[in-house]
């Protein structure tokens, strides 16, 4: 049942969301992401032997992300509430920047 609520609760309110953890305590995902599973994932890596460097790149790809709290969706309401609903000028804005290679929290709008 907690899964579910916090499936639902993410997908209605993203990085905002309240979700219940394996501790049984309440906290937000994007704190949890910070806090929790970030330097988890760092720790796997490193006993896996992936290289520090290409760690740090991808993680601190995600961890960018969440501090800013941009990703696609958060980006798509935001050039829309700057230039209005014409979605084919939208899905254009976000293949140029998806073909740009840099991630969705350094795009401009």
């Amino acid at each position: 049942m907690r899964a579910r609520s916090n499936f639902y609760a993410a997908a209605r309110l993203g990085l905002e969301a309240e979700v219940h953890w394996l501790d049984w305590k309440q906290l937000r995902i994007d704190q949890l992401i910070l806090q929790q599973l970030l330097p988890k994932a760092r720790r796997g890596l490193a006993l896996l032997g992936v290289d520090r460097t290409e760690s740090d790149h991808w993680l601190g790809i995600i961890e960018a992300r969440v501090k800013t709290k941009m990703n696609g969706a958060a980006w798509q309401r935001a050039w829309v509430a700057r230039h209005g609903r014409d979605m084919a000028a939208l899905s254009l804005a976000y293949l140029e920047r998806q073909e740009s290679g840099l991630p969705v929290h350094e795009w401009g709008f």
